[in-house]
């Protein structure tokens, strides 16, 4: 049975990746839509089909409604620990973009919230199964480098699209 998601945050990323991959989805589905912006929200919900539109002040209706199973918060940064709560104290899973937080006690909330609520807390990063990524996680878990408080890193910038040879890039 597919996951119902509605989409909380109508901004570049959500317009341009996240709701036109909803259509190619085969086990979720976007339901509805939430943003600050009423005009953006009812031209994406013509524009897409969606069955329930939501602005910021009406986001618990949306938490409330049977038929949304998820929040994919795609909000700016500062305001994902805010609705990842609100979302979980009214018993929504959550998927949200990441980064997850602002800061590490944000975070915390965010986790305690939706552990004390019984819903999943998920996020979007992309790289869970990266080579390099599994390796810091098995040396962390297995006590090698101490706990990590922050990650840095560095891309790799030799990606295939980045070649003008191959790809007509620059």
């Amino acid at each position: 049975m597919p996951i119902n998601y509605a989409v909380v945050g109508l901004g570049q990323f959500a317009r341009g990746q996240i709701l036109p991959a909803f259509r190619e989805c085969q086990n979720s589905n976007c339901v509805a839509v939430v943003t600050g912006n009423p005009d953006r929200a009812r031209q994406q919900a013509d524009q897409w089909g969606y069955r329930f539109v939501y602005d910021y002040d009406h986001f618990d209706d949306c938490c409330r409604n049977p038929e949304v199973d998820a929040l994919y918060i795609a909000l700016s940064n500062s305001r994902h620990t805010d609705f990842t709560v609100r979302a979980a104290q009214l018993g929504k899973h959550v998927l949200c973009e990441k980064p997850m937080a602002t800061s590490v006690a944000e975070a915390v909330r965010m986790r305690d919230a939706c552990r004390n609520a019984g819903v999943k807390l998920m996020i979007g990063y992309r790289c869970h199964f990266d080579p390099g990524n599994r390796e810091a996680i098995r040396r962390v878990r297995a006590g090698e480098i101490g706990q990590p408080r922050q990650v840095l890193g560095e891309g790799e910038h030799h990606l295939h699209r980045l070649l003008k040879a191959r790809l007509g890039s620059g």
